[in-house]
């Protein structure tokens, strides 16, 4: 479990990371700052990656995970709109930082 550990921690990280540079924006000002997109779009691909590296015996033991939220984000890959991303952040993201922080008590702090 501990390659999943490592992975995990780089799925939350890159998860916390993303909320972090978008904190105290709203869409209006994330769309237009693109210091901020692109940093919360490189995070969204970091976490993608990371979440990829996780093993099918991981998949199968924590099937209450959001798959289907990481799922879809990895599938959308380098191509994510930023009305995508911006929903991503504050629907998606707190349940992937969740379930991570579920399986490991510290989150990222490893």
């Amino acid at each position: 479990m501990q390659a999943n550990d490592e992975t995990l921690t780089r799925v939350y990280n890159a998860a916390q990371l993303a909320v972090e540079f978008a904190g105290g924006m709203n869409r209006t000002a994330f769309m237009v700052d693109a210091k901020t997109h692109s940093a919360v779009l490189y995070q969204l691909l970091v976490l993608i990656r990371a979440a990829g590296l996780l093993e099918d015996e991981f998949r199968t033991e924590h099937p209450d995970f959001p798959w289907k939220a990481i799922d879809d984000l990895a599938a959308k890959g380098d191509d994510i709109e930023l009305n995508d991303a911006w929903d991503i952040l504050w629907s998606d993201i707190p349940r992937i930082v969740t379930a991570v922080e579920s399986v490991i008590p510290q989150g990222g702090d490893s």
